[in-house]
């Protein structure tokens, strides 16, 4: 992903995950940084 973000000039990527994923977080904690921010989404 990293790859071809930078091949298309991008200076970096993000991705979701629900918060109770302890495992998938614990994984994403080594990898990238955590920004302190929660996505919430209106049904439009």
């Amino acid at each position: 992903m990293a790859a071809a973000a930078r091949e298309r000039g991008a200076d970096r990527f993000y991705w979701h995950t629900q918060e109770g994923n302890a495992r998938a977080r614990l994984l994403y904690d080594q990898v990238a940084r955590f920004t302190g921010f929660i996505r919430y989404g209106y049904p439009l």
